[in-house]
């Protein structure tokens, strides 16, 4: 099946992903999903995207999605397999990643949900960067620098700087050196964008996203339907296996992948506490909760060794994702 086509490392499989993330993004299209979230309160930078005039065509907004999801599932692929964070190399994590993306077609929504699942992959480059390198301070501060785009597109993003300085903590004995240059590269976004609004005029775009009234903490399910209840549930029972599964082989892998997996595993938790902030009730956030998921969910299919297994998980993604699309009106 098809996640088995990508359980090695050969290149030729990952000339599919442009050609399946098109068609998931054709069929999110025709289910009237694949849409502009048009919501100024989420951070500055969202808010100054939005209000580009080109993102009013449908076409502007669809070739916008296919360059930010294609280029989502090849980076982390890469981030995955450059730093070893699984057992072994493998290019599941594409495939897996974008499967979990096409269950639900509102993911697809040009949203900064969207963006920020494009910036997380690079802030994890730069942070497993930081392990064992020569050039420390310049890891420590692109991981600050990622970490500041990331809040100024949507503001709870802010809840993942204590994810931030843990994760160097556990790469790296403390060096004051290295936090500052993280706290640096936290600031100079905000100081560059800040002084490029008030050159312009438009301080209108800072002010509304940090003073909402519509930042009260808050989780609500009630914009999840059935079928995304049944996904949910089928996720999480094949994420509860992999736990299992990741648990009883911690100690087996070497002490830089233990490292990395210990950071996916505060990633998940953080990123939990960031979707029950929404300042807008849209299903589409928990995308966010991709990335860790499908680093997990990865693994899990590279330890299965029972064939018909495999197969039925897989078949089971797959008609969860016919499920979710091919919609009955």
């Amino acid at each position: 099946m098809i996640i088995r086509l990508f359980k090695s490392i050969q290149t030729p499989p990952l000339f599919l992903i442009p050609v399946l993330s098109l068609l998931v993004i054709y069929i999110a299209f025709r289910t009237n999903t694949l849409n502009l979230l048009h919501d100024t309160s989420h951070g500055p930078l969202y808010s100054l995207l939005i209000s580009i005039p080109v993102w009013q065509s449908d076409g502007s907004v669809m070739a916008l999605v296919f360059i930010l999801f294609t280029s989502q599932i090849y980076f982390f692929n890469y981030v995955v397999n450059r730093y070893e964070v699984l057992y072994k190399k493998s290019n599941i994590p594409a495939i897996v990643y974008l499967m979990l993306y096409a269950c639900v077609p509102e993911f697809l929504m040009l949203s900064p949900f969207l963006i920020l699942n494009s910036l997380l992959p690079v802030l994890l480059y730069s942070l497993f960067g930081i392990y064992k390198s020569e050039r420390p301070l310049a890891f420590a501060f692109d991981t600050g620098f990622i970490m500041s785009l990331m809040i100024l597109f949507y503001i709870p993003s802010i809840i993942l700087i204590p994810f931030l300085f843990t994760g160097i903590a556990i790469l790296r004995p403390f060096n004051s050196r290295e936090w500052i240059a993280a706290l640096a590269g936290i600031a100079v976004p905000f100081i560059l964008l800040i002084t490029i609004l008030i050159l312009m005029d438009n301080r209108q775009l800072i002010y509304p996203a940090f003073n909402s009234d519509k930042w009260i903490p808050v989780l609500q399910f009630k914009t999840i339907n059935f079928r995304y209840l049944i996904t949910g549930i089928v996720i999480a029972f094949i994420l509860g296996l992999s736990a299992l599964k990741l648990s009883a082989n911690y100690y087996k892998n070497i002490i830089r992948t233990r490292k990395y997996q210990l950071c996916f595993i505060l990633l998940l938790l953080f990123l939990i506490l960031i979707i029950t902030l929404p300042l807008q009730q849209s299903v589409s956030r928990f995308n966010l909760l991709i990335i860790p998921i499908s680093l997990f969910l990865s693994y899990y299919f590279l330890t299965i060794k029972k064939n018909w297994w495999f197969e039925f998980l897989t078949f089971l993604i797959i008609g969860l994702i016919l499920l979710n699309n091919l919609r009955i009106s």
